[in-house]
């Protein structure tokens, strides 16, 4: 009987060494578990926050885009006006360039009309013709 005790005995001894070691590793996945639900906890939390960062960007994106638009509308409207500007100058300075007084030429058409005109009136009056 007291063999028969010692058996039973050390087979308890043995499954509760097994239940603690059991025990062990499972206090060990639950640690692990907590501390797996922390990270994700804060995982999700750090992902929030991120879509937050990336709405605040996208509206920057945007405001960025529509000043660049604006940007090359304005840039658009000033080639147009430069280009106004361009040929009103040029009109300005044609007719600038036309209405200068070319003595050179002022001279020569005087020699050339005014001095046969002279000749001429010069013959009639030697001639005698009125």
């Amino acid at each position: 009987m007291s063999e028969d005790l010692n058996g039973r005995l050390s087979k308890l001894e043995a499954k509760v060494e097994n239940h603690s070691k059991q025990l062990d590793i499972q206090a060990t996945k639950n640690d692990l578990q907590v501390e797996m639900n922390t990270l994700l906890k804060m995982q999700i939390e750090s992902n929030e926050k991120q879509n937050v960062q990336m709405e605040k960007f996208a509206e920057t994106l945007d405001r960025v885009d529509e000043n660049l638009t604006n940007l090359n509308v304005s840039q658009q409207r000033l080639q147009s006006e430069v280009i106004q500007i361009g040929n009103r100058v040029e009109d300005i300075e044609k007719k600038a360039d036309e209405s200068k007084i070319d003595f050179a030429k002022l001279f020569k058409h005087i020699l050339w009309t005014g001095l046969p005109t002279l000749i001429v009136a010069y013959l009639l009056y030697k001639f005698g013709i009125k």
